[in-house]
């Protein structure tokens, strides 16, 4: 919900619209699915781009995962995912490093809210 406040009232186009600039649209070059398709039509907004929702759910579901396996193989790539994402989402064209560091933010603040509560039980045990 906090990502939808400046996807609807900021909607920032993402770069892979500026074409002249030097960007590429991959999703139009190479993929069968695109923003004028089926159920992505009604939900989707190709020119909002700003926060990067992708780069939010991406350290969510890092994070979050990365916390859930035991092994130290799995939990270092959970926790590369995320930069993996951000990496895609900018090489593809579909958000600028402004829109991702967005995403991030979004991200943290929805972490924060969520695991307030084992935050303050956590620093309460260590006091």
């Amino acid at each position: 919900m906090l990502g939808l406040i400046g996807y609807v009232f900021l909607p920032t186009a993402p770069p892979r619209l500026f074409t002249s600039m030097g960007f590429t649209d991959t999703l139009s070059q190479f993929g069968g699915l695109n923003h004028g398709i089926g159920l992505v039509e009604l939900a989707a907004n190709p020119y909002a781009a700003m926060p990067s929702l992708h780069s939010a759910d991406a350290l969510i579901a890092g994070i979050v995962l990365a916390s859930l396996v035991r092994r130290p193989i799995w939990k270092a790539l959970w926790l590369l995912w995320p930069a993996w994402v951000w990496f895609a989402v900018m090489a593809t064209g579909n958000h600028f490093w402004l829109d991702v560091l967005a995403g991030i933010l979004v991200a943290v603040l929805a972490l924060a809210i969520v695991y307030r509560a084992r935050v303050k039980s956590a620093i309460a045990s260590l006091l």
